[in-house]
């Protein structure tokens, strides 16, 4: 749900693309919209389902968003480009291997 005014939307968590850090800002990002918080990615991590996963410590993505990985850079459905942190690698790896056995 994102807080506005008076205001409470639902935003559908197979919509958002992926969740980035700008100061004190997390913004969701879903193909039509941009939906600016004050929460902590910590704290948004946490209460998203498993397909989001940590790609950076600015950074959340839904893995179901992801279109490939190429070395340390995940491009997105929407052409964008995220680059992964080398702690979270392995984790992107594994989630993405995961899905692909699975699929």
């Amino acid at each position: 749900y994102h807080h506005k005014g008076n205001e409470i939307i639902q935003i559908p968590y197979y919509e958002i693309i992926y969740i980035a850090k700008n100061g004190h800002d997390t913004i969701l990002h879903t193909p039509d919209k941009i939906f600016v918080e004050r929460i902590s990615l910590n704290e948004m991590v946490n209460r998203l389902p498993g397909n989001f996963i940590r790609a950076h410590k600015s950074y959340i993505v839904n893995v179901h968003k992801i279109k490939n990985l190429r070395l340390n850079q995940l491009t997105l459905c929407n052409n964008e480009i995220i680059k992964v942190g080398r702690n979270f690698l392995p984790d992107i790896k594994t989630k993405l291997l995961e899905i692909a056995r699975n699929s």
